[in-house]
């Protein structure tokens, strides 16, 4: 009894050390919190100010007397100085009595910068993920460029802890109840749901490929170990709804996109498909009321027969369809394409599965993928399929959220296909911006991102009383043709959202205010 305690005790040791990261700051600890709407890291204790130019300082030494700060910085030539506070203390809310004050232009925490660098993982530095960053490296022997761009949208976002994807498929490597991966194995990210298959042994992966993909979307980054996922921060919520040889049925898909739903998943990864079916159509029915993206692939059935719920994409806007590219930006020979299709994803070149294809985690015990045909190598291998093109696709999805949590599916679904680059010299239809063979393109997250940072989330407020009425026509019409003030954000008078101001949003916000016309679109004006 007492070996298998000091047993567990080393596996827990093992897989819960967290990345590798400085965790102070000249001799302060470096804290994580929620700083107008967004999570930060700062330096504890410490606030940032500007004060009024117009204060005296008597004031100012009576404010920081009461809300029991301490100059540490006295205020320099741009009038900004730095205050210390005890850490007992909640230094949110004592920056909130200070932003109260009229003798403040503002108060903030002192938060923490990192120089951007890629990631440490051993397999991404070596070279071996070029879906993420191909630079021809040999093997595969590809396209320079020919990734997803993921190494320079990191330098925009890695990802957030508030953003919750579920993966439905064959469930995370465990050991009893314990993650064991150790590149899957931290509890704050991956988050075990439900079995709904019923083999037991709750949601441990015994055929291979739910570990695989959910290290596509978001294995432990920057822990020099293993490999890079695509978002470092989401929390994953892992459903088990293909059994030990790679079964599912429609009702263990619709049991777990209510669960995934109902837990609050933002976005499900479903890397599996087949026929359609009224119970099929009514979970993706029920994750479009509820906001919810559905992401899953074309198929590898070698033909321009898309498989569902990918298909659904035609009538639900809440569906991404993936089709896969090799290295060289090119259709996979096995991928599936047609009209559903929405964006293509690498996915690796096909049988024999090799570095031509998709590096990812895998069980570190047997399962169904390590034996014959497949052969896939325990710990990290290789495989090939659109179903490896959806964990990209995903895990994209959850950086846009990371920037702007309120995006709804169709918003996420627009600007993932509005930022695809259109490669592999296909027909890209003018009327639909579309191709046959990969939908929109292939995703390119840098500028996903880029496009997301550019908007401004304003619907048409032109004078930003936070209402959208006639005042605003009013304003834009002062604007426009009086040289009144410009909207603030200019992007709040382009409510028809073609990235210029001008009579064509009067139009609009006519239409939209008094005739029922279309919805106010985010505006783009930079």
């Amino acid at each position: 009894m007492r070996k298998k305690t000091i047993i567990f005790a080393l596996i827990f040791i093992i897989f819960s050390t967290g990345p590798l990261y400085a965790a102070t700051f000249n001799g302060k600890n470096i804290m994580k919190g929620m700083w107008r709407g967004k999570q930060v890291e700062y330096v504890e204790g410490d606030i940032l100010f500007k004060a009024n130019p117009k204060v005296k300082l008597s004031d100012l030494e009576k404010l920081f007397e009461k809300n029991q700060v301490r100059l540490v910085q006295g205020l320099d030539k741009i009038g900004t100085g730095m205050l210390e506070t005890d850490p007992s203390l909640d230094i949110f809310q004592v920056i909130q009595n200070l932003n109260s004050s009229n003798l403040m232009e503002f108060a903030e925490p002192n938060m923490v910068d990192y120089p951007c660098y890629p990631p440490n993982d051993y397999y991404f530095v070596s070279g071996s993920q070029w879906a993420l960053w191909n630079s021809g490296q040999n093997p595969p022997g590809g396209t320079p460029g020919a990734d997803i761009k993921a190494l320079s949208a990191w330098d925009i976002s890695v990802g957030s802890s508030r953003v919750l994807v579920s993966v439905l498929d064959s469930g995370i490597p465990m050991l009893l109840d314990f993650l064991y991966h150790p590149d899957l194995s931290d509890t704050s990210r991956y988050i075990l749901g439900e079995d709904f298959t019923g083999d037991g042994e709750r949601v441990k992966d015994k055929y291979g490929h739910g570990t695989h993909v959910t290290g596509i979307l978001g294995a432990m980054t920057n822990n020099a170990n293993g490999i890079a996922g695509i978002d470092w921060d989401c929390r994953i919520l892992i459903n088990q709804v293909f059994d030990s040889l790679g079964v599912g049925t429609h009702n263990t898909f619709k049991a777990g996109v209510l669960y995934a739903v109902d837990h609050g998943a933002r976005v499900i990864n479903y890397s599996g498909g087949g026929s359609p079916s009224g119970i099929k159509e009514q979970a993706v029915r029920y994750a479009d009321s509820n906001n919810v993206l559905i992401v899953s692939p074309a198929g590898n059935a070698y033909g321009d027969s898309v498989i569902y719920p990918a298909h659904y994409a035609d009538t639900y806007h809440n569906v991404i369809a993936v089709s896969a590219t090799n290295s060289f930006d090119r259709l996979a020979d096995y991928s599936n394409y047609g009209s559903s299709v929405c964006v293509a994803a690498p996915g690796g070149q096909g049988a024999p599965w090799d570095e031509n294809d998709i590096l990812s985690t895998m069980p570190n015990y047997y399962v169904t993928l390590n034996g014959y045909p497949y052969q896939v190598s325990m710990n990290y291998g290789y495989i090939a399929g659109t179903s490896m093109s959806c964990p990209m696709v995903s895990g994209l999805a959850a950086l846009l959220l990371s920037i702007e949590p309120n995006f709804n599916a169709y918003e996420l679904r627009e600007i993932i296909e509005q930022s695809a680059d259109k490669v592999g010299d296909y027909v890209y239809y003018i009327a639909t911006g579309k191709s046959y063979e990969l939908g929109h393109g292939r995703i390119n997250c840098f500028k996903a991102l880029i496009l997301v940072t550019n908007y401004t989330y304003v619907y048409g407020d032109a004078n930003k009383d936070g209402v959208v009425d006639a005042a605003d026509l009013v304003y834009l019409l002062n604007y426009l043709f009086t040289s009144g003030p410009q909207p603030d954000p200019p992007s709040a008078g382009d409510p028809n959202g073609d990235c210029v101001i001008d009579a064509g949003d009067l139009v609009y916000l006519i239409n939209y205010l008094f005739c029922r016309g279309p919805i106010l679109k985010r505006g783009c004006v930079p």
